[in-house]
């Protein structure tokens, strides 16, 4: 079954700094510690902390996450799903950035491997140029 990884803050102790402990529901911890970290970067050390139990424990996958009340919960994206989802979104920005169908096709299908339908493209191209 997959694994969820939940984060949470442990607050500074007159012992102990600041850390975020990553934990699932076997009770597998890894900790790491926070204090000094700037603001603008706490928010990545929940995906650190995840990452770090990640590693600990020998698990794979693309770990995706959002927030919660009590922390944060991250989740595993198997890593050939992760890829096609990269690849998807590499094709979206490209269809918005060049808006050409003929040229985005043949772009998007060398770059990424992937041979898009023609017929799917000129729609999208229909659509964003309806947009404006």
């Amino acid at each position: 079954m997959p694994k969820a990884i939940q984060t949470k803050v442990i607050p500074r102790t007159t012992v102990k700094p600041m850390r975020i402990v990553a934990f699932d529901s076997d009770d597998n911890r890894f900790t790491l510690s926070v204090d000094g970290l700037s603001l603008d970067k706490f928010e990545d050390a929940h995906l650190m902390a995840a990452k770090g139990l990640q590693s600990k424990m020998g698990w794979s996958g693309t770990l995706i996450g959002g927030g919660t009340k009590d922390g944060n919960v991250f989740v595993f994206l198997p890593d050939e799903l992760a890829r096609a989802i990269i690849r998807a979104d590499y094709w979206l920005e490209k269809l918005l950035e060049v808006k050409r169908g003929d040229k985005l096709l043949a772009e998007c299908s060398s770059l990424t491997g992937i041979d898009f339908p023609e017929d799917e493209i000129k729609e999208a191209v229909k659509l964003i140029k309806l947009q404006g």
